[in-house]
């Protein structure tokens, strides 16, 4: 039985090393891909032994896309003992109706959905990694039910997003604003219900700034990030995801000390500090494995199941992208004498240049990893504006203009990212020809 348990099976593929990825020759190896342009004008990446359009009508069928018009013929009944439920609501309005709100609360929050006909149900993923599904049912006075149910991510945010999504339902036409909500966590609610909290809390806030302060005087955090290298190339999910999370809090000044975030970020920008490199390589390593551009033959059975279980790699290719963007924007705000240490002719930065460019470009299939691509990509021609003649091209600017017609339609991240990267280009061809 041991024997028999440690072969491995004909048809599993063994996983890339880590170090293979910066290796000379290797990143470039995956960006020989031929292009081809699709019947609705976008272009699709078709790499040998990945298929990146359906074959058949029947796997066309099967292979649903973010967005997707939902369309119900016809509804079950609500259970009876469904009414006790808190995640329920009952609506006096028409489907269509409800359909068309929840389409547009979709929109604007920047919420990718996917239609699943079978079972008169949308499965949902916020960029925040919060999994979630909304089931429709009708009453026997013929009313319209809506039931959302957390499959993955946190149940706070759950509870957030619910409520918001159901006064969008109740109320009807409302803005992007109003959408928000005071949680119980919220600064509001707790100096109404206890107004002493609040002191207490910010005390409590400042307290704790001090000892992190003190901790870190002196250190390079050389530890933390070996550990979460270390994590990153385990070679388990699990634990490339504990990796990956911790990168984003170390990243980001509002969780950790603004000392903390700005050497972690350093460290993985400018290469500085002795785990720079380490930083880097696994990165690109996350970058590569999770792209969904490159892996649509591994990702074929998350789409046949609506999104379910096995869309871990997307939730890593998501944190790796908010790794890049958090350093990003702490790093643009450094004196300009630092920022010239980017070196965009750089290995690393092709390889993210390559990977970034192949996220805008199936932006209508993957609008979240789309939108944070285009805003490391704004963030980039700020910090180096040489970049901006390595990313202006026919190609690059036709996946923008697609990817901000479907972000005005279904996303609205997309939208906001794609017009500004255009503009920001534009801009930088004016100043080139007046030269």
């Amino acid at each position: 039985m041991k024997e028999a348990s440690s072969k491995q099976k004909p048809n599993e593929a063994k996983p890339t090393p880590r170090s293979m990825y910066l290796q000379p020759g290797i990143c470039f190896q995956r960006e020989r891909l031929l292009v081809k342009q699709s019947s609705q004008g976008r272009e699709q990446f078709v790499s040998h032994g990945h298929r990146s359009s359906p074959t058949n009508e029947a796997e066309a069928t099967e292979r649903r896309v973010w967005g997707a018009k939902i369309k119900l013929e016809y509804l079950d009944l609500l259970p009876n003992d469904a009414h006790q439920i808190r995640n329920v609501i009952v609506v006096a309005e028409p489907t269509s109706v409800v359909v068309a709100r929840i389409e547009k609360y979709m929109k604007d929050m920047s919420i990718c959905y996917v239609f699943r006909s079978e079972e008169k149900e949308l499965y949902c993923r916020t960029s925040k990694l919060l999994h979630f599904v909304v089931k429709f049912f009708k009453t026997s006075k013929s009313e319209t039910a809506v039931n959302v149910e957390r499959r993955k991510g946190c149940a706070i945010q759950m509870q957030s997003v619910r409520r918001s999504l159901f006064k969008a339902v109740l109320a009807g036409n409302l803005s992007k604003s109003q959408y928000v909500h005071n949680d119980c966590h919220s600064s509001l609610r707790r100096k109404k219900f206890c107004p002493d909290i609040e002191k207490m809390f910010q005390a409590n806030c400042r307290q704790q700034r001090k000892s992190w302060q003190l901790q870190r005087q002196g250190s390079n955090c050389s530890q933390d990030m070996k550990s979460c290298g270390s994590l990153i190339g385990s070679g388990c999910d699990d634990q490339t995801r504990l990796g990956l999370e911790s990168l984003v809090y170390m990243t980001s000044p509002n969780t950790v000390a603004s000392t903390t975030s700005e050497k972690v970020s350093r460290a993985l920008v400018l290469n500085e500090g002795p785990c720079g490199d380490l930083l880097r390589k696994d990165l690109v390593f996350c970058l590569e494995r999770s792209n969904p551009a490159l892996n649509h033959e591994s990702l074929s059975t998350s789409w046949r199941s609506g999104f379910g279980e096995e869309m871990g790699m997307d939730d890593m290719q998501l944190l790796a992208l908010q790794i890049l963007t958090n350093a990003l924007a702490i790093v643009s705000k450094l004196p300009v004498r630092l920022r010239e240490k980017i070196d965009p002719n750089s290995l690393f930065w092709k390889s993210l240049f390559s990977i970034l460019r192949m996220n805008l470009a199936v932006a209508s299939e993957f609008p979240q990893e789309g939108a944070i691509s285009a805003k490391c990509f704004g963030f980039l021609e700020l910090l180096a504006p040489e970049i901006a003649n390595i990313l202006v091209d026919e190609r690059l600017l036709s996946n923008l203009v697609a990817a901000y017609e479907y972000g005005k339609q279904h996303h609205s991240d997309l939208e906001i990212e794609s017009q500004r990267l255009l503009r920001q280009l534009s801009s930088h061809l004016e100043r080139e020809s007046q030269l």
